[in-house]
């Protein structure tokens, strides 16, 4: 048996081109959006944002949101449930980070609804529409501060992606209950924002199908 050489032992990790420019671009991304969003002064709306949730807390009212002891009906109370949920409940745990994750979740989630519905492999990759959405210029604008506004769009591609997954796999459950449902959590973010986008959308997509055709969905990795 001849004697071990001097150079074996265990091999360096080697990992392909497309593995290296994911793990890039994800460090990039990470930088980009979750940078200082726990100690970065509050700003802008989120002040607002902070008092409201923790008002709600104080009162154990999560029904009627409250600024300064007064009624605040100015928005519905989605975001504040959110940031009080991500706040664990507790008055002192509101701040920076409760108030601006639900914003980078949404930015997440949106990405991977994107991921998963993206074009079928015969036309080109998934992961095309997520890219595209990840790097919008304005998008950092507004994918970190505690705003409503990325939540809301999250709500809104839930529903749209919803109906699709009805549409494709044959589910009228998905297409008129889920789909629906999600629209309703749009309106408790923003209004009556949802009706202005999910209609029209729902029309043009039903009328001109891609040209790729309906293909079933990826089976979900384990």
């Amino acid at each position: 048996m001849a004697p071990p050489s001097p150079t074996d032992g265990p091999r360096a990790l080697r990992l392909p081109a497309w593995a290296w420019a994911w793990a890039s671009l994800a460090l990039v991304l990470a930088f980009v959006y979750l940078r200082g969003i726990g100690s970065d002064p509050l700003r802008w709306e989120e002040p607002r944002r902070a008092l409201v949730a923790t008002e709600m807390i104080h009162r154990a009212d999560y029904v009627v949101p409250r600024l300064l002891g007064e009624p605040y009906l100015n928005k519905p109370p989605m975001q504040s449930w959110l940031i009080v949920l991500l706040a664990g409940g507790e008055a002192r745990r509101v701040g920076p980070l409760s108030v601006r994750l639900p914003t980078v979740l949404a930015v997440a989630g949106i990405a991977v609804l994107l991921f998963r519905l993206g074009i079928s492999s015969a036309c080109g990759p998934r992961a095309l529409p997520a890219l595209v959405f990840l790097t919008f210029g304005m998008l950092p604008q507004y994918g970190r501060p505690g705003e409503m506004d990325l939540v809301f769009t999250l709500w809104v591609a839930a529903a749209l992606a919803a109906f699709e997954v009805g549409r494709r796999r044959g589910a009228p459950a998905w297409q008129w209950v889920v789909s629906q449902a999600l629209v309703g959590a749009g309106i408790l973010t923003k209004g009556l924002a949802p009706l202005f986008f999910h209609p029209p959308v729902l029309v043009a997509t039903w009328r001109r199908r891609s040209a790729c055709g309906p293909s079933p969905l990826p089976p979900a990795s384990s």
